[in-house]
Order: structure tokens, then sequence, then C-alpha cells
């Protein structure tokens, strides 16, 4: 027997819809890995090339539903690895702690899946290796095995794959898709991280684009998170013990009863200090032609099963801490290049966008987007339908887990004055990005990212 993959009537119900359909699908799987079984939360369709850049006309909806005989229409040139790649870097910032793609599936007649397995092997390993760049930063579980799943519209019959995608000479491994009547039960962790970083620019990162100078100057940061204690509802607790004993010892007598209400867990992470490293280098001098300041709070959240360990719980958070905090820059990043009159304005201010919750279906667990200033619930509910498959209201999206600020005197008091004296130093052939951010933050506490030009580059 291979690899357990359990799901519950949530991912049964997407089946069988999908299957009603009739038509080709290529999609992600999501859940949750673990060194021996996957727990499988949520199946969302990748859209096709065309079906993004039409209009989405009645003609075109037809012509995809249309018969069995169009399911063979797909040829094996249409799927993108690159496009479904960056589809699944999308989603995976919409994902809380603890979550991940797991793999791909495929809903197609047999015949097809077989002609298409080699392509859908090299999909699985390019999705895999978009959503690892960078391995520094990879708090994900220990587990790297990912799950090609076909389904046949025609006989119904499910056939599951696994391949370890940190080998490219792996071959397939058999799996067993295992049903499960009751829904999956997940403990939910909170946290809060607090960031306060100044970061140099050197005359050499000026020249990479400000993703690039962002994320290369928050590295220490991300390393600090990796490399925090953990205490688990202000307790120190040891890595393999059961998260949630007591609720494991209770099972056998609360069998016939209700499933009772989820458990959540407070998580709080300690940075080692600085002082303490005896790795630290000598310090060197840094010609630094500009400066970042990141700072304030963020809103985490993660899930875990109710069976997992205290190390799986700290490791859900940390993930969650580099996921959101990336995903906040790479996102602000996005906006910038539409806004070609403001990126090298120094005087304006741009807020990173601040996170809200929905829930995800029928789970117990909840999902996420990022909203800019001004935006409202209804804002982002196209996110969820179009990047997730789901369909929320308005009243369902958690709206104040994070709060913008109202104005500039709620973070550095001193920026528009250093903004005053890097503007003096501004001259007409400077290309930097020259912004000052505020980010979203919990309870009124502002993070943001401050860049200011030092001189002429």
């Amino acid at each position: 027997m291979g690899r357990l993959l359990f799901y519950d009537d949530h991912v049964k119900d997407l089946i069988n819809n999908m299957i009603k359909e009739k038509t080709q699908k290529i999609g992600l799987v999501f859940g949750q890995n673990t060194v021996e079984k996957d727990f499988i939360v949520h199946l969302t369709e990748v859209p096709s090339k065309e079906k993004e850049e039409e209009t989405g006309t009645e003609q075109n909806s037809k012509e995809l539903k249309s018969s069995k005989d169009r399911i063979k229409t797909r040829e094996t040139d249409e799927l993108d690895e690159a496009w479904i790649s960056q589809y699944g870097k999308q989603v995976t910032r919409m994902l809380p702690g603890g979550l991940e793609v797991l793999g791909i599936f495929l809903i197609s007649p047999s015949e097809i899946y077989i002609h298409l397995q080699s392509k859908l092997r090299q999909i699985l390993f390019a999705l895999n290796k978009a959503l690892s760049r960078d391995l520094r930063f990879n708090v994900s579980s220990d587990s790297l095995e990912r799950i090609l799943l076909h389904i046949c519209p025609i006989t119904n019959k499910i056939t599951t794959r696994t391949f370890d995608v940190n080998d490219y000479k792996s071959t397939a491994k058999p799996a067993d898709f295992k049903y499960q009547s009751n829904p999956l039960r997940w403990h939910r962790l909170n946290s809060r991280y607090t960031i306060d970083a100044w970061i140099p620019v050197s005359k050499d990162q000026c020249k990479q684009n400000l993703l690039k100078q962002i994320h290369s100057g928050l590295s220490p940061s991300y390393v600090a998170v990796i490399n925090a204690t953990a205490l688990i509802d202000r307790k120190m607790r040891q890595d393999g013990d059961l998260l949630d004993p007591v609720g494991e010892k209770k099972k056998g007598k609360q069998k016939s009863k209700e499933h009772s209400a989820q458990k959540s867990f407070n998580v709080d992470l300690f940075l080692s200090l600085l002082t303490n490293n005896n790795n630290l280098k000598e310090v060197e001098p840094i010609d630094c032609v500009a400066s970042m300041v990141v700072k304030g709070t963020m809103q985490c959240r993660g899930y875990v099963h109710i069976k997992a360990t205290v190390s799986d719980a700290v490791r859900a958070v940390k993930q969650d801490i580099i996921r959101s905090l990336m995903a906040r820059c790479e996102i602000q990043c996005e906006d910038l290049l539409l806004i070609e009159e403001e990126q090298n304005d120094p005087s304006v201010v741009h807020e990173l966008p601040r996170r809200v919750f929905a829930p995800l279906s029928q789970s117990e667990i909840t999902v996420c987007d990022y909203l800019f200033q001004g935006d409202s619930a209804g804002d982002c509910l196209n996110a969820f339908q179009d990047l997730l498959g789901l369909t929320i209201a308005e009243n369902e999206v958690e709206m104040d887990c994070e709060c913008a600020p109202t104005s500039l005197q709620n973070y550095d008091a001193d920026v528009e004055e250093r903004l005053s004296d890097a503007e003096e130093l501004v001259t007409s052939g400077a290309k930097n990005l020259i912004v000052p951010v505020i980010s979203a933050a919990v309870a009124a506490l502002v993070a943001g990212l401050s860049y200011l030009l030092l001189q002429d580059t």
C-alpha cells in the first residue's frame, strides 16, 4: 500500500460536480502534507489561457461544455507548465500556514491521461520548483512527495500517484485515495509577528528591482523566524509531543457525541538576539545609496490536523509569517509597476495590503486575500471565486483582523523629516524607486516600509 491521501465530503462534492461537466480540466490539489499521509482540503481548476484572455462570452461557455467528444480536443501543448506554475504561486498567497499545493489533478478519459503522463510529471516538477524558488526559507513539511490525481469522467475511476519531486529520476508510486465520512478536523493557530528591520541598500543592490532589494534585505528576518523559539499558550513544549494530548485521550469516550468546537492555540515566537550569535562575521562598512525600514505587526494564522505535534504547529506558524510577508511585498511591487507616474515620486506614500480571511466552504479552515486601503469586502470576492472557486458572501469576510493607518502620524514621526532630507538629494537622473510605504497592522500597530535615497545613483 502506498501513501495515504485523506479527503472528506467537500472534496468529494467538488469531484462529482466536475465530473458532471464532462470537460477536460487540470487543476491544483491543496492540503496538508505529513511524513506518511496527506490531508486534501480543496481542489481548484486552473483556467486555460484562452478562458483568461477572452471576456467569457456565452458562446465560449457553450463551447467549453459541449459534449464528451469535446474532452479530447485539448492538445498536449495547451498544458503550459509556466502558466500553471504562475497560477500556483498566486493561489499559494491565499493559503494559511500549514496548507500548501500538494499536486495537480486531471479530469479526462483514460486514454488521454496515458498520453499526457510524461507532460503531467513535467508540470508537477516545474510547479514544485516555482513554489520552492528560495529553499533557504522553505519551512514546509519534510516530505517531498507530490500528488498526481486522475479522474475519468466516463468511468468515474480515480487513480492516484505520487512523485518524489526532490529526485528528477523518481518514478510514480501508487497512493491510496481514502474517503473519510466525517469532516477533517483542524486545530487553529494564532500568532502575531512584529518586525522592525533597517535595511541598507548598496550600490550593487540598487541595480536590482525593488522586490529583490526587499527580499534580500529581509533575508536575516526570515532566517530569524526559522530559528525562533516558540511557546504554545505561553508554555514551552517538546517538539515531539502532541499539540492536543487531552483531546486525544478523550477521543474514545466521545465517539457518539457531536464534534466539539475547534480548538485554537496561541503561538508566540522569540527571536534570538544578534549579540548571542557567535557566528557573526566582523563588521564591514557598506557603501550605501539608499535604506529601507520595515516596521510593524502582522496577523498570522495556521492550521494543523488534530493529531499534529508541537513541531508541526510551530512550522505552520513560521511558514505563514514568511509567506505572508513575502506576499505583501510582491503584491505591492506588482501594483507599483501599474502606476508609472508614481514610481519615481519620493513624496508618494503607498500602503502595503492588509490581510482578510474567509471560510473555505464547509471546513474549519479559512483562506486569505490582501486588500489595499479603500478596498471593501466585495473587492476580494472575485479573487476567491477566480483563484479558489469559492462563492463567499461579503459578510463572511473577516475584515477587522488588520487595520490600515489613518494618517502618516501613525508611524515613525521622523519619516517625513527624513523624506524631506532625501528629496534634496534626488536629481533628475536618479532611476531608483523612492517610496515610503505603510503596511497593514494589527491593533493600530503600523507596519511600514520606508525607502529613502541617501545619495544620487
